[in-house]
């Protein structure tokens, strides 16, 4: 079949705007289906159209950066057999409908199916409300999205595509089933690498496009899928199930190694769920980089735990090339903890934090405030932790509401409640979390004023102390943000977001 894969325009609050990085997940899905000799066509709106910036109808408060629709369908072949759309994120889900509705005004009779963390979460939502999609996969998809093809390649029979594809939900006779429960690939080594000759690769590498901070030309990078904890506020159980599996060290040093050939990129942005379980596997993995390759960086852009984060293995990560690593604690309260089932021993982490500031590692941490059943009380160990942190040189500290997102425990739990009601308003409204704009409170204890005025006190109470402890970092947020600009901590990238791309926004707006 001929599949064209398609990722939507970010679409985002000018207050708040998002990283724009190559699209690893349908590079991957991409790979899949070309070895099982399926044609594949890429259309990565923000990948092509990274200088457009443009107003969306109806929904004047949020900006789209990418392809307009119009450009979108124009580029999609008139022969194409399948068409897929990526939607990682519930909160862009009213403009990728939009998008959808637009193919399917247009191609009438090819089947779209849809993918990624909000077509998991709800997919159910998504055909009740969107008669332009055809098929849903949860999780995975790979195996499934190859299957799929295979499948209507030879017929669209629906009761054979529920009883098949893993992971599929459809309509079966008008009404939407479910089909095979979802299945993880165990073998991860045996998965094709992300195929980016259909995307426009090297115009974020060119353009500086990351999802880390500043290291030079970054290429994206996946050493393990999954995570093995069952955080209540995390749709990861959802997406992944618990099974973590990760590749061996040798791949993942094969695989970059390519790209230093093909790219002559310069940092690696590893995008795992939780990338380090095992010591063991960081400090070989971290042994072959320094064996194997020229001197490069890498970071961990994503929250990672510490459990396995000793001075040794941390020794091996720096001298291999890692520059930036995020913890994510979310909370430093031990009650708050048990309520989100997040298994922390937050001695350990503050000891792992010290260990990777003294050598020489850039240190972000996270926290979320305003879980259900978190009280007022519970938010002040935050702030003790973060002044400890800001203490031994921890370079970034953020601090956002809670939000139950769709997949989420949380989100289920609350759902089932009433307090949560589906509908685009709600969608929209996860626009004002990141910017700190208007704030819902889902806590008995504390309201959306406080949870929202809290958290700017506390990134306000960090970055005081990160200064008076260490002033140096002033210059060092002058020169890399307004001489060098290029920003080597998070706190100078979201600077120079602020002042540069909200500039640029304005200009290409008028």
């Amino acid at each position: 079949m001929k599949v064209t894969l398609i990722r939507p325009p970010n679409v985002f609050a000018p207050s708040s705007p998002t990283p724009e990085v190559p699209p690893i997940g349908l590079a991957y899905l991409a790979s899949a289906l070309k070895e099982a000799g399926h044609f594949v066509i890429g259309i990565d709106a923000v990948g092509e159209g990274l200088s457009e910036w443009g107003k969306v109808d109806d929904w004047p408060e949020v900006v789209r950066h990418g392809l307009s629709i119009p450009e979108i369908i124009q580029r999609i072949p008139a022969d194409t057999n399948l068409i897929g759309v990526r939607c990682m994120f519930s909160v862009t889900w009213p403009y990728v409908r939009t998008v959808i509705e637009a193919i399917r005004e247009k191609f009438p009779n090819v089947p779209v199916v849809v993918g990624g963390e909000h077509a998991t979460a709800l997919p159910e939502y998504i055909l009740d409300t969107c008669a332009a999609v055809d098929y849903c996969i949860r999780g995975e998809g790979e195996r499934a999205l190859v299957i799929l093809a295979d499948i209507l390649a030879q017929s669209s029979d629906s009761k054979s595509l529920s009883e098949k594809v893993p992971g599929i939900v459809l309509r079966v006779d008008g009404v939407i089933t479910r089909g095979q429960e979802p299945k993880r690939i165990r073998q991860v080594n045996d998965i094709p690498d992300p195929d980016w000759s259909i995307f426009p690769i090297r115009k974020y590498l060119d353009g500086g496009y990351r999802y880390g901070v500043d290291r030079g030309r970054s290429m994206p990078i996946l050493a393990s899928r999954g995570c093995p904890y069952k955080c209540s506020f995390c749709s990861s159980p959802q997406m992944w199930t618990t099974l973590w599996r990760v590749r061996s060290p040798e791949e993942v040093v094969r695989e970059m190694k390519k790209y230093l050939k093909e790219y002559q990129v310069e940092n690696f942005d590893f995008y795992d769920l939780t990338a380090i379980i095992r010591k063991d596997w960081i400090i070989e993995f971290s042994k072959l980089v320094i064996k194997d390759l020229p001197p490069i960086t890498w970071q961990l852009a994503s929250g990672t735990r510490s459990e396995a984060l000793d001075a040794e293995a941390i020794k091996y990560m720096y001298d291999s090339g890692c520059r930036n690593i995020t913890y994510a604690p979310e909370s430093a309260n031990e009650n708050t903890l048990i309520l989100i089932k997040k298994k922390l021993n937050l001695k350990n982490m503050l000891t792992s934090m010290r260990t990777a500031c003294a050598n020489n590692i850039d240190v972000k941490s996270h926290f979320l405030i305003g879980f259900p059943g978190e009280r007022k009380r519970d938010t002040l160990d935050n702030t003790f932790f973060l002044v400890k942190m800001a203490w031994i040189g921890v370079q970034d500290f953020t601090c956002s509401p809670f939000f139950p997102y769709p997949g989420s425990e949380l989100f289920m739990r609350l759902t089932g409640e009433g307090r949560i009601e589906l509908n685009d308003d709600y969608f929209r409204s996860l626009f004002n979390y990141p910017a700190h704009l208007k704030v819902d409170s889902y806590s008995e204890h504390m309201s959306g004023s406080f949870i929202r005025n809290w958290n700017l006190a506390n990134i306000a109470i960090f970055y005081a102390l990160s200064f008076i402890f260490h002033p140096v970092r002033v210059w060092h947020l002058f020169r890399n943000v307004f001489i060098r600009k290029r920003p080597v901590t998070w706190f100078e990238r979201a600077v120079f977001r602020i002042i540069i791309q909200r500039r640029e926004i304005k200009r290409n707006l008028k």
